[in-house]
């Protein structure tokens, strides 16, 4: 699920710091993760050494704030069985006897419980 999930985040990082979302595949519903800041956002490099090290810190305050990012979306986005779509909770359905998205649900006639409402 984790590399689903990154496939579909979109970045929205600037100098300040991190920010993602993902789109659901069934009803285009974003999820937008909170700003994760950058420890040297407000911070002029006074060298090109500097620059460098900064740039090298924020690309690895980058990747801590997408393994973030991404265990946040596991609670909000789920795998169709069926389809194979990302969807939200909102378009997932707990069903009887396999979970699905709702459109499968409805093209299988199967019942189920929206994951939240």
């Amino acid at each position: 699920m984790k590399g689903i999930l990154l496939r579909h985040l979109l970045d929205h990082s600037d100098e300040k710091g991190f920010r993602f979302s993902i789109e659901c595949g069934e009803c285009g519903r974003k999820w937008t993760s909170r700003k994760y800041p950058f420890s040297k956002a407000d911070i002029e490099a006074p060298t090109k050494e500097k620059k460098i090290i900064y740039s090298i810190l924020y690309e690895r305050e980058k990747k801590t704030a997408v393994a973030r990012v991404i265990k946040e979306a596991e609670f909000e986005f789920n795998l169709c069985p069926v389809c194979g779509k990302l969807v939200c909770n909102h378009c997932f359905r707990i069903c009887e006897d396999l979970d699905m998205c709702s459109k499968c649900a409805a093209l299988l006639k199967e019942k189920g419980e929206q994951v939240v409402g």
